[in-house]
């Protein structure tokens, strides 16, 4: 979807308006960006309720490994300038033919978490926008490559990520849900073509196994 961004404030659910109370003590918030569903929503929701006295910007990496990738740099620009938030946009180098556990997957996420931990301040909260469905994807995924118990717990809503820490404010909720008040407050997002490929692990159970 692709809507133009609201010149309205959305009315945000209280359980959406509350989640900035359960957030460790922050002095800077930086979203994790990538201009899909769950991350716009994300966004549009903390620049509406951040307060003044806190430091909102947004951080995009662009993985360089869809064909669009140009075109959703653009639109992330775009929408952060709408919301006047502060945006950083990084281009890594992800190898394509990466080999392993996780393959392509996994070296998109080595990338992606090492742009965070160099770029991000150690006074700064990183928010990522996992949801629900994501949670029951990964304990599936960790459960099928034979992980232990503490595998099995899924993601945490808060942790260490070196000298920072990272929060998932949206794991209570389902994707239906975020995409319901999306569509409800009129918000813009791009649509992730790779979503659909059946050759990532990930997609083959979100498409074939849990929304079978």
């Amino acid at each position: 979807m692709t809507a133009d961004v609201s010149h309205s404030a959305p009315a945000w659910p209280s359980p959406l308006r509350d989640l900035a109370r359960q957030l460790p003590q922050h002095d800077r918030l930086c979203i994790a960006f990538s201009g899909g569903l769950d991350s716009s929503l994300l966004l549009h929701l903390f620049a509406a309720i951040t307060p003044a006295s806190i430091a909102l910007s947004a951080l995009h990496i662009n993985h360089q490994l869809q064909p669009n990738a140009a075109e959703v740099d653009a639109f992330c620009r775009d929408v952060c300038a709408r919301l006047s938030v502060p945006l950083r946009v990084v281009s890594v180098t992800v190898p394509v033919k990466a080999e392993g556990v996780g393959g392509l997957e996994q070296a998109a996420r080595a990338a992606r978490y090492g742009v965070f931990e160099q770029y991000l301040r150690a006074d700064e909260l990183l928010l990522l926008a996992h949801h629900g469905d994501d949670q029951l994807e990964t304990v599936l995924f960790r459960l099928f490559r034979g992980s232990g118990v503490a595998g099995l717990a899924g993601m945490p809503f808060t942790r260490a990520l070196c000298a920072r820490a990272l929060a998932r404010p949206l794991l209570e909720f389902s994707r239906a849900q975020l995409e319901a008040w999306a569509e409800g407050a009129g918000l813009p997002w791009m649509e992730d073509p790779s979503n659909s490929d059946q050759r990532f692990d990930r997609n083959y159970l979100r498409n074939s196994v849990i929304h079978r």
